[in-house]
């Protein structure tokens, strides 16, 4: 009984915080305000015992940040493609 409701609460709170990961934006924040409150929320997935990997965390902070880094972010992404 009590673990089902541990589990329960623990599910909850995981769905909580991948929601915050993928609701919040930058906009006026500094950069390094906007990414410690993403690695926090990270902090906390990992609580959840959910632990994101890297890519996932990057993906999210990416996620939000809004037009003008979209050349920032096309040129990262262009140098991580691998070359066929």
């Amino acid at each position: 009984m009590i673990e089902d409701m541990f589990a329960s609460r623990s599910k909850a709170g995981a769905i909580n915080v991948r929601l915050a990961l993928k609701t919040t934006q930058k906009r006026t924040s500094t950069n390094t305000k906007y990414v410690t409150k993403m690695q926090a929320l990270g902090d906390k997935m990992a609580a959840t015992g959910k632990p994101l990997d890297d890519e996932d965390l990057i993906a999210y902070i990416v996620n939000g940040l809004d037009a003008d880094y979209d050349p920032v972010v096309e040129s990262q992404v262009a140098r991580a493609e691998p070359v066929t």
